[in-house]
């Protein structure tokens, strides 16, 4: 990352990333032969960039805003998984304008560009959803121990006050 983009927040570095997303995919589809495979590729090539730039400005923003540690990996992982599984597959068949031949690439690409976003938008909603109950559960989780540690500070007093008592009564046999 150059240091340009280090003094940029996040939103900026987001806004600059998909840009270039939405750029490097016109310039290399320009000429692109038509075929139903050939475009689901390049249209998942598509939605996996802008779901990197997402999770990057995630990543960045929780870099920056945050004082706690890191984030455990799998919880990245998870993240990530939820958010990068393919729309393609359900947004192929729109109707019969989608298999219109008349349609270029292009025509079809846009169409399918805010539909994409649409679909992003639902799924990182759903992203945030999960995020929000492991957070719940995570502080419930928290809760819990914060009782253990009070009890068990307690109960180690007791054993220890009782284990001392018991040397002390074998010492004196």
């Amino acid at each position: 990352m150059h240091l340009a983009e280090r003094r940029r927040t996040p939103m900026e570095n987001l806004r600059i990333q998909l840009h270039r997303v939405v750029d490097d995919f016109c310039d290399q589809n320009r000429d692109q032969p038509e075929g139903q495979e050939q475009e689901q590729l390049v249209l998942m090539e598509l939605e996996i960039s802008i779901n990197e730039a997402l999770i990057n400005t995630v990543d960045l923003h929780y870099q920056s805003n945050s004082e706690e540690p890191a984030l455990p990996e799998m919880l990245w992982m998870e993240l990530r998984s939820r958010v990068c599984r393919s729309s393609v597959p359900v947004l192929e068949g729109e109707g019969p304008e989608a298999c219109d031949p008349e349609k270029s690439f292009c025509d079809k690409a846009l169409r399918f560009f805010l539909r994409l976003l649409c679909y992003l938008h639902q799924k990182w909603q759903l992203a945030l959803a999960w995020v929000r109950e492991v957070a719940a559960g995570v502080q419930t989780f928290c809760r819990a121990v914060e009782v253990i540690c009070s009890v068990l500070q307690e109960v180690l007093q007791d054993f220890y006050y009782g284990v001392t008592q018991v040397f002390r009564s074998t010492m004196q046999a």
